[in-house]
């Protein structure tokens, strides 16, 4: 089970790093002088809305509907644990952007809450789901 778990992981991991390239391509390759760099803004805003969009309905169907499972076999999903690990990243990125001054936070910073909440409620899951297999 923790092969499994933490080849999820590096898949995972690999994900985030080609969406970080992707994110640096968008912008070297932006050739408007007047909005510099929106499109990359653009990119992050709305992979933080679908991905936190996608953790949410994850965890309610990790509560709802796989909860009775003894298997807990979600758990051990490849998608669970991206999802997880992208909304980790994306909270990074805000913690980042905001410690620099690049962002003041406002509106923006009570949409960017549910990435770390849904990245935690994961990873304290997939923790949990590991020590009960163990032991």
């Amino acid at each position: 089970m923790k092969e499994t778990i933490f080849r999820n992981l590096t898949f995972s991991l690999i994900l985030t790093n080609i969406w970080s390239i992707w994110a640096f391509f968008i912008y070297f390759l932006d050739n408007s002088t007047l909005f510099s760099g929106f499109g990359v803004w653009i990119f992050y805003i709305e992979s933080s809305w679908i991905l936190a969009g996608s953790g949410t309905i994850l965890v309610l169907l990790r509560l709802f509907y796989f909860k009775k499972d003894k298997k807990n076999k979600f758990v051990f999903n490849f998608i669970y644990s991206c999802i997880g690990t992208f909304n980790l990243l994306l909270f990074l990125i805000f913690l980042i952007l905001i410690c620099f001054g690049i962002i003041k936070g406002g509106f923006f910073e009570m949409f960017f809450f549910a990435n770390p909440v849904i990245a935690t409620f994961i990873f304290i899951d997939i923790i949990k789901t590991i020590k009960q297999k163990n032991g």
